[in-house]
């Protein structure tokens, strides 16, 4: 499994187990074994999760995060889409006037 140091995206190759098989350098990914308990950790947690490193550097763990919070907009109300469709539709009127 390889995983990106910044974005925590990881991929998986059958066949290219535990190698770097990518154009990106080693040193932006982590590389770890696929079948182990550390990608196992990796799959279930994505993408909350923080990388637990030794004293060199090395990757030697992932602890699970909270998910963030992601507002989605409301639903424009009833009044607002109409305000849009007259505005919509005298926008039309204008342009086949300036083509007519």
């Amino acid at each position: 499994m390889l995983i990106d140091k910044k974005t925590k995206d990881y991929q998986i190759v059958y066949g290219y187990q535990n190698s770097n098989w990518t154009s990106t350098p080693d040193d932006e990914l982590y590389i770890v074994d696929d079948g182990g308990a550390l990608a196992q950790k990796v799959m279930a947690y994505y993408p909350n999760f923080d990388f637990v490193l030794d004293a060199d550097g090395n990757l030697t763990d992932v602890v699970q995060t909270e998910a963030e919070v992601v507002e989605t907009p409301s639903a424009p109300t009833a009044e607002e889409l109409q305000t849009q469709i007259i505005e919509l539709q005298d926008a039309l009127i204008e342009l086949a006037a300036l083509e007519g």
